[in-house]
């Protein structure tokens, strides 16, 4: 842990919330188990522990993945900034392997449909 001085002499811990603890936190927070997001992306529970323990990096396509599956602000678990999406992530969308938008919803893996009431 960084520690950095702040007034009277006291110290405040600088803490930094990496990719992986943001796409742990979203999955989290949706009342999902990385046994069940494992299903969802078709991968092993092993493969989402090291994508949220920064081990390895995510794929474009797994944080794509993470926002439609928690619900999650797509930029925030990106960048860590709302709605700001990396050079990265802009390459991505700009590729032939990102599906258009209006072919969005017949690419989804099974488990990650919208939700219906």
């Amino acid at each position: 842990m960084t520690l950095i001085s702040a007034t009277h002499g006291s110290h405040v811990p600088v803490i930094t919330i990496h990719r992986g603890m943001r796409l742990a936190a979203a999955r989290s927070d949706a009342g999902i188990t990385q046994e069940r997001m494992a299903q969802l992306l078709g991968c092993t529970r092993r493969t989402i522990s090291r994508w949220e323990a920064d081990d390895t990096s995510a794929p474009p396509a797994v944080i794509i993945s993470y926002s439609v599956a928690t619900g999650t602000n797509l930029g925030w678990l990106q960048s860590g900034t709302r709605d700001v999406l990396t050079p990265e992530f802009a390459q991505f969308a700009e590729s032939k392997e990102a599906p258009a938008v209006a072919e969005a919803s017949s690419v989804r893996p099974k488990g990650l449909e919208p939700l219906t009431f």
